[in-house]
């Protein structure tokens, strides 16, 4: 106890405080004022470093998007033209079930097959030309039931362009099929 009495009684090492209309005691203000002044320009100098070195995007959107715009203006220009050298060879291909009328004859002939107009349309899809003879790849779901038929009341046709552009149907054969792989190859 008599040593915290002690500590208590040294006097202190700091001069007596003044009576100012500053809050910080007149012997400190010079020192924090130096060290505030060197904290805040070391600061500044650091910041305006960082900023050289690498600047905001926001403030240079020329220097920024430069590079990005030119990367994306070639990409969809690349696109454009891969679509304009595929897209003839594209094609729509309709799975038909056509419809059966009944004869009415004495002779008591077969059912005739309806034309085209009244079939039922029992797929849709899409195929690409795959070769100079005409072969066209598309997947088996497409054509299944054509596959399948035994029928003779399922047909296929196909849409496809001309050089012009022309759009005019074919009738499609299955020329092979392979469920496992869902693709089939029309003719």
């Amino acid at each position: 106890m008599e040593m915290l009495a002690s500590l208590h009684t040294l006097p202190s090492p700091l001069p007596p405080t003044t009576t100012s209309s500053s809050s910080e005691p007149s012997y400190k203000t010079p020192f924090i004022t130096r060290r505030r002044a060197i904290i805040s320009a070391s600061t500044a100098a650091i910041a305006s470093l960082l900023h050289i070195s690498n600047p905001i995007p926001s403030l240079y959107p020329s220097i920024a998007l430069q590079p990005q715009q030119v990367e994306l203006d070639q990409e969809e220009d690349r696109i454009v033209r891969l679509f304009q050298e595929t897209s003839p060879s594209v094609v729509f291909i309709e799975d038909l079930e056509l419809a059966k009328i009944p004869k009415s004859s004495s002779k008591g002939d077969r059912d005739v097959v309806a034309e085209d107009e009244d079939a039922k349309v029992e797929g849709t899809g899409s195929g690409f030309i795959w070769d100079k003879f005409g072969h066209i790849v598309t997947n088996y779901h497409v054509v299944d039931k054509l596959a399948t038929d035994q029928s003779g009341l399922q047909s296929c046709k196909v849409l496809l362009a001309d050089a012009s552009g022309t759009s005019f149907y074919k009738e499609g054969k299955i020329v092979g099929i392979d469920p496992a792989y869902d693709l089939a190859v029309l003719k």
